[in-house]
């Protein structure tokens, strides 16, 4: 008799940013995956350790871009799972910086293994809203939280979860929140993007110039991202160490 799979091999992070995915970076050289840059410059480790294979992609803030790159991505390499990380802006009120937030496409529910790891909650509609700009305002927060229900907010994971959909892959959707839902963000960061989906330094600090008076908000929302980071970081490697390894 054929036994039943209990761990996967093959898994494909994303993430929007570097400073989403460097803790989990270094928590996961620091636990003998070893490390391959990719030499095509996209921001891609191809990670491995004891047979298993982890490749973790940067796509650049926004859908055209995360689009692009894990289209890409997914044509070079068949996972048997994606994840699709970082962080998210608070709707829900409840939600507290650091606070992890996921969400599974139809072919991940079907999946026993992910399905042990992400238990499945009934829900009206999706838990993100994936939206074509960042919503700065606790006000506009507030508003679209009352009228459609969503948990939270983020920019990428729609589009790569409806590629992952339509190549039948298991896809997770997994953030932690980096600004509650009453914080408003001090800068518009959407006018600080350049063409590759990252945030301009000239852009940012011209900003600053001219608006001196945001550095204090800046410094916490920097913070907070902080915080957000090294949940994430401690979040994933709990999942990927059940997922590869079950333990």
């Amino acid at each position: 008799m054929k036994s039943e799979q209990t761990t996967l091999t093959r898994g494909l992070l994303f993430f929007a940013v570097k400073e989403e995915a460097a803790p989990l970076d270094k928590w996961l050289q620091r636990h003998g995956w070893k490390a391959v840059i990719s030499p095509q410059g996209r921001g891609e480790v191809e990670y491995t350790h004891e047979g298993r294979v982890l490749r973790r992609i940067l796509t650049g803030m926004g859908r055209e871009k995360a689009a692009e790159v894990s289209e890409k991505a997914l044509s070079d390499f068949t996972p048997d799972f994606v994840l699709t990380c970082g962080f998210a802006g608070a709707l829900n009120p409840a939600l507290k910086i650091g606070s992890a937030v996921w969400d599974t496409n139809p072919p991940a529910k079907e999946n026993p293994i992910l399905l042990a790891s992400f238990p499945t909650v009934k829900r009206s509609r999706p838990v993100f809203l994936c939206a074509e700009k960042t919503i700065r305002s606790s006000e506009e927060k507030s508003y679209l939280f009352q009228q459609t229900g969503y948990q939270a907010v983020e920019m990428e994971s729609g589009i790569i979860m409806e590629i992952c959909d339509t190549r039948s892959i298991p896809c997770v959707t997994f953030r932690t929140i980096s600004d509650s839902a009453r914080q408003d963000l001090p800068l518009d960061f959407d006018r600080l993007m350049k063409d590759n989906g990252k945030i301009s330094v000239s852009r940012l600090a011209g900003e600053i110039l001219l608006h001196p008076f945001k550095i204090p908000a800046l410094i916490r929302l920097g913070m907070d991202s902080g915080r957000a980071a090294q949940s994430l970081a401690y979040h994933l490697s709990k999942l990927l160490t059940q997922l590869f390894f079950n333990k």
